[in-house]
């Protein structure tokens, strides 16, 4: 008997011993010898960290297994903004996603908008040139630093000035 005729009995042995097989594990074919492609096979790799063997299905059985477990979420034309709860909820993921925000600064947000939302804050601020005024307004307010960096280097006299505000 040889290592390929017994690498699949083996494979058909756990299938039959599987109380309740998943359909897809009646169609892998098993990878762990070289195999001739096929014109309507599919085949799937996993990230190597996932520690799952590559499989090889017909394209009539991969499609009939994805069909069958994969259905997508029907679209409501009167809320195409599904699956999110609220249109509003929508545009905010799309603006966080557009500013590529990580968890930090959106959790931060949200965290000023439920605030403002429970009415323990108010947030009148209107727009970008409102948010720059005010932060320049702030700058005024605080002690500039001034430090000057000299370095002889080659006969060179190098001089640097830094403003920190």
């Amino acid at each position: 008997m040889n290592l390929k005729s017994l690498t699949c009995r083996r494979l058909v042995a756990q299938i039959q011993h599987d109380p309740a097989p998943d359909p897809i594990h009646n169609i892998i074919v098993d990878l762990s010898e070289p195999q001739q492609p096929s014109l309507d096979a599919i085949r799937t790799e996993y990230h190597p960290q996932s520690k799952r063997r590559p499989m090889v299905v017909k394209f009539e059985d991969y499609r009939e297994h994805r069909s069958q477990h994969q259905r997508p979420t029907p679209r409501n034309p009167a809320k195409p903004w599904t699956p999110f709860r609220t249109r509003a909820e929508f545009k905010f993921s799309e603006i966080v996603l557009d500013a590529a925000m990580n968890k930090r600064q959106v959790d931060a947000l949200l965290k000023v908008f439920h605030r403002c939302l429970e009415g323990e804050d108010t947030l009148d601020l209107k727009d970008h040139s409102e948010v720059q005024s005010m932060w320049d307004l702030a700058s005024v307010l605080h002690t500039r630093v001034c430090s000057t960096i000299c370095c002889n280097c080659k006969s060179y006299l190098h001089r640097a000035v830094s403003y920190v505000g």
